[in-house]
């Protein structure tokens, strides 16, 4: 059953850094596919760095992070759920899963 969702807010934290959440979006009937939803906003060359708060990382941005494609490190947070910061520019290191 598809659930109505309401589509996540960018936040412009300033100096080329944002952040989006992507809880709403991750809910079980969601038809939003994350893919679908974060890959324009990453391929504008506006951000320096963006931090996406989730429940569980998409594979497919887990593999675009390990295989060097984006820069960026992947955090459990403390009540359980996961930060992924990605960086426009700098370069690629291991894409460590950080723990409280």
């Amino acid at each position: 059953m598809e659930t109505a969702v309401e589509m996540p807010l960018l936040e412009d934290l300033g100096e080329g850094r944002y952040r989006i959440s992507l809880h709403a979006i991750q809910q079980p009937g969601s038809v939003v596919k994350t893919k679908d939803f974060l890959l324009p906003m990453l391929k504008d060359p506006q951000y320096k760095e963006f931090e996406i708060l989730c429940h569980h990382v998409p594979s497919w941005l887990v593999i675009e992070i390990m295989d060097c494609r984006l820069p960026g490190e992947i955090e459990k947070l403390a009540d359980g759920s996961m930060r992924v910061k990605i960086w426009r520019t700098g370069g690629c290191g291991p894409a460590l899963v950080k723990k409280p």
